[in-house]
């Protein structure tokens, strides 16, 4: 009976772990589009194929979802900053850099695009979450 009920558990988790990613992937695709004030939660519900209520069961604002695609962005787009490494030549560290940046705009348009929007903007929930991150690992 317990095996039964952790296989339903997994289940469920496998569910809303996919709800969740394709929220995510149709607000990217909105907010780059549109911009988190052009951007209505309808468009995204629509977009994912969930209603607006489950929307905001998983993110209870606009401004919300906004942050949790600025954290994915922020995942995929600091992953360069890997390329500094202490056992190599500032000069071959920062060509490397270069490429990897280029990389990761090439393979995620829509995020460099609204990572651009936001800069733009001041990084008003940009510099919220950056804040957080750096005092989260100590810095």
């Amino acid at each position: 009976m317990a095996q039964g009920a952790e296989k339903k558990s997994g289940k469920r988790s496998l569910a809303v772990s996919a709800k969740k990613e394709a929220i995510l992937a149709a607000a990217l695709d909105a907010f780059s589009q549109f911009g988190i004030h052009g951007t209505r939660l309808e468009q995204v519900a629509e977009l994912s194929g969930v209603s607006k209520t489950n929307l905001l069961y998983y993110y209870p604002s606009k401004e919300a979802l906004y942050v949790a695609v600025l954290q994915q962005i922020l995942t995929i787009w600091l992953a360069p900053l890997k390329a500094f490494r202490e056992d190599i030549s500032p000069l071959v560290a920062i060509r490397e850099y270069i490429r990897l940046k280029l990389e990761v705009s090439r393979d995620h348009p829509q995020a460099s695009k609204l990572f651009c929007l936001e800069m733009l903007q001041g990084a008003p929930l940009l510099m919220g979450e950056l804040t957080r991150r750096s005092e989260s690992a100590g810095g």
